[in-house]
């Protein structure tokens, strides 16, 4: 429903990053510094600046097209997986994923998302716009 929400749920909890949207017929595009993602237009055309939401555990390594690239910057080792601990410029963000695609310290890491799994806030409001 809000920021608030999004980020008191889940450890780690979601990753907020800046960015800015337009919408283009059925899709609304939204970039950042490391990120680009293409998701399905909200019910009101979402333009301007926005506060791009997802989870740690919703980023997969690899292309695709919704994807992010940062610096590693911390690994966070937890058995079977890890927290990946990610640097970037319009904001840190936290990836979980399995032992066989932990990356080194300092690497420049590319994760994916499932469109369907990213939230948009109003930057002002913090309100959910999709």
């Amino acid at each position: 429903v809000n920021m608030f929400v999004a980020t008191f749920i889940g450890s780690p909890q979601m990753n907020l990053v800046e960015g800015t949207a337009t919408t283009e017929g059925s899709h609304v595009t939204v970039k950042g510094t490391n990120f680009q993602f293409t998701l399905p237009a909200p019910s009101s055309p979402v333009n301007g600046k926005v506060i791009v939401g997802f989870r740690p555990e919703h980023l997969t390594p690899g292309e695709g097209a919704s994807t992010f690239r940062a610096e590693v910057e911390v690994i966070e080792p937890m058995g079977s997986e890890a927290f990946i601990y990610l640097k970037s410029e319009k904001g840190n963000v936290v990836a979980r994923v399995d032992e066989a695609h932990i990356p080194k310290v300092g690497d420049t890491y590319t994760l994916t998302i499932d469109p369907a799994k990213v939230h948009l806030f109003d930057p002002g409001t913090e309100k959910r716009l999709n």
